[in-house]
């Protein structure tokens, strides 16, 4: 089946964690967090802005991989895969160099990055952002 989300919306399939530890530990499923880490299947048009009546197209393009807010999204099964539909807001960043000059992050600390960390820092930058739309104003 092909889906093409609309709007502002993605879908994503998430990418699932190593479930051994390094010293040969298999984690059992109660001990996992939910995936926060996926790559991005179909994208959307993008939101229309209200301003100029024009498409502002999304930041991300299929194939990326993206990392999203822990209880972003809505869960959906699709021929037996199980997918996220997210909207752009729910995204935290995209994985990798294509784009704007991305910052080269240990991988190691994306790893040890829990969800409520990286939804403290997306609330941040957004708070930023708001000041600063105060202030342009």
């Amino acid at each position: 089946m092909k889906l093409r989300p609309l709007g502002n919306r993605l879908i994503v399939r998430a990418i699932e964690e190593e479930e051994t530890t390094e010293s040969g530990i298999v984690l059992p499923d109660s001990t996992k967090d939910k995936p926060h880490k996926g790559k991005v299947l179909a994208v959307g048009e993008g939101s229309i802005n209200e301003e100029t009546g024009r498409r502002s197209p999304l930041d991300v393009a299929e194939g990326d991989e993206v990392l999203y807010s822990q209880y972003g999204g809505t869960e959906i099964k699709i021929d037996g895969e199980e997918l996220l539909v997210l909207r752009e807001a729910d995204l935290v960043a995209v994985v990798g160099s294509r784009g704007k000059a991305p910052v080269d992050l240990p991988d190691d600390l994306l790893d040890s990055t829990s969800g409520s960390e990286v939804a403290g820092l997306r609330r941040g930058v957004e708070d930023d952002i708001k000041r600063l739309q105060e202030l342009a104003r």
